[in-house]
């Protein structure tokens, strides 16, 4: 029989065990990143879908491309009519000014969220504002704890199908005071 030479064995076992190690490692991460989990970051409801989103640009649809972005759009302006400091006496009491028009210059319906700047959470969701519509004194959908918040009203211009066109973001401060 033919004696193995003791480096020759620690270098293989050294070798397998790397491999040993690599291979759990690569397992692991498949099976802690495959799993499924819930997303993180804002909601969004299926009626802020853009469809225009996601277009790549080639050769064959540059000329294309080019030419929609110079025809002219109803939803090229947006006309905000709001205050911008909304204040709430308590976190599940309705505000008591704030004011929100759709004025009726705009080219349509709008619908708009409330998310905090800092976080992005959504705090508030509106029902659609026609033309000419006003929406005035809402309640929160998410109770704040009292104090001074940034957030960021997004508007949703929406066509005739209530497909969103476009947005429109404004900062605001939400006060609850207690």
């Amino acid at each position: 029989m033919k004696k193995t030479n003791p480096k020759i064995a620690l270098i293989a076992a050294i070798c397998l065990g790397v491999v040993a190690l690599v291979a759990g490692g690569v397992f692991l991460g498949v099976w802690l990143v495959g799993g499924e989990s819930e997303p993180e970051g804002p909601i969004v409801r299926e009626r802020t879908h853009v469809g225009a989103r996601g277009t790549v640009v080639t050769e064959e649809n540059v000329e294309e491309l080019l030419a929609q972005m110079n025809e002219p759009s109803i939803f090229d302006h947006y006309r905000v009519r709001m205050n911008n400091n909304w204040v709430f006496n308590t976190a599940t009491s309705p505000s008591t000014n704030m004011f929100v028009e759709n004025h009726e210059s705009n080219p349509g319906t709008v619908f708009f969220d409330v998310v905090l700047s800092d976080t992005d959470e959504l705090v508030f969701s509106s029902p659609y504002i026609p033309l000419g519509g006003s929406l005035r004194n809402i309640t929160l959908d998410t109770a704040l704890p009292p104090g001074e918040y940034e957030a960021i009203v997004i508007y949703h211009l929406v066509d005739e199908y209530y497909e969103v066109q476009t947005t429109v973001s404004v900062g605001v401060t939400l006060s609850i005071q207690g």
